[in-house]
């Protein structure tokens, strides 16, 4: 049986299965006779060190009557390589890139899309993202006297 412990694996041997119990113990005794190991063990907290290169390789603090083991967290990434979708879903998923970045991405095989690209596909969420004011709203006033319409500007100078 192997253990993985941080960027190590650890072989046990000797590995003995207990059904009912509701722990996964390790024998400090059996680990240090047939790896070159050191453990350090204070009150709370303990280490096991390679014992020629003096490296960490797993940490551990005490809980209760036992040191438990603190794995090294892994990074774990999701590859969408090989989940198929259409092209809207992609152009979604990608931040809402260009044709011309999907069609690369679908090239290369970095992604897989179910029906071909269509060149005339118009994305809603992309046009309103470029539009950039409403236009204004024509009114034809005319006035009879003067001053009687006064314009003032409320905003002020502006940058």
């Amino acid at each position: 049986v192997d253990i993985h412990v941080g960027n190590r694996t650890i072989p046990l041997d000797n590995v003995l299965v207990v059904p009912d119990i509701k722990k996964n113990l390790i024998s400090v005794s059996q680990l240090t006779s047939t790896m070159p190991y050191v453990f350090e063990f204070s009150f709370n907290f303990f280490a096991i060190k390679d014992e020629e290169t003096k490296e960490v390789i797993a940490t551990g603090y005490r809980e209760g009557d036992l040191y438990a083991v603190k794995p090294k967290s892994r990074n774990v990434f999701f590859s969408t390589r090989f989940q198929s979708a259409p092209f809207e879903v992609w152009h979604g998923r990608l931040g809402h890139s260009p044709h011309k970045i999907l069609e690369f991405m679908t090239a290369n095989k970095l992604i897989n899309m179910i029906v071909s690209l269509p060149k005339s596909f118009i994305c809603g969420s992309c046009q309103l993202g470029k539009a950039c004011r409403l236009p204004f709203i024509s009114i034809d006033d005319d006035c009879d006297s003067a001053f009687a319409k006064v314009h003032c500007d409320l905003w002020g100078l502006a940058p």
